[in-house]
């Protein structure tokens, strides 16, 4: 703002919209802007992407704390290094890029653990946020996952992890 304007008195009106659900926010140039007219925009997508393969490249490990100290837990998991045992070319590079891609485009990432008969994990798919409904039932919350056929199935904590964006101090 100018001198002249300041002297003037000239005032602007700076109008923020949040985001609060699915719906497309419009632009003040009339253009609807949701996850996929966002990445179309290249400076949003070379951001979102230089991100996403930063940290998808970072180094990461399973540990074990044996009398205080920390250890490397070896042998490492399997899931560790090939998340979706049915598709090999899917590494762990490609499920931690997934996950940030996720938490920066739609501000959640849902992580669906699949165990095997032992309780152990064997496999790891990134949900599309839009598809997961978060509840609570006694404090302890739930999650609602509607499949692409539209069938919608309950599961637990224990078989997804949930990485919010922004943490509002609210359990949900």
């Amino acid at each position: 703002m100018s001198i002249l304007r300041r002297i003037i008195g000239e005032t602007r009106a700076i109008g923020g919209t949040w985001i609060t659900d699915n719906q497309p926010l419009v632009s003040s140039a009339g253009v609807a802007i949701n996850e996929q007219t966002a990445l179309s925009i290249g400076a949003y997508y070379a951001a979102v992407k230089l991100y996403a393969d930063t940290v998808a490249s970072l180094p990461w490990d399973t540990y074990i704390r044996i009398d205080g100290t920390r250890r490397p837990y070896r042998p490492s998991p399997n899931w560790l290094t090939t998340p979706q045992p049915g598709n090999p070319n899917f590494t762990g590079f490609d499920l931690k890029h997934r996950m940030v891609s996720s938490l920066l485009v739609d501000g959640n990432c849902f992580v669906l653990f699949i165990r095997g008969r032992n309780g152990d994990i064997v496999e790891m798919r990134v949900l599309d946020p839009k598809r997961v409904e978060i509840r609570e039932r006694d404090g302890i919350p739930y999650y609602i996952v509607t499949a692409q056929d539209n069938v919608a199935v309950e599961l637990t904590a224990d078989a997804i992890l949930h990485i919010p964006l922004f943490a509002t101090g609210r359990c949900l």
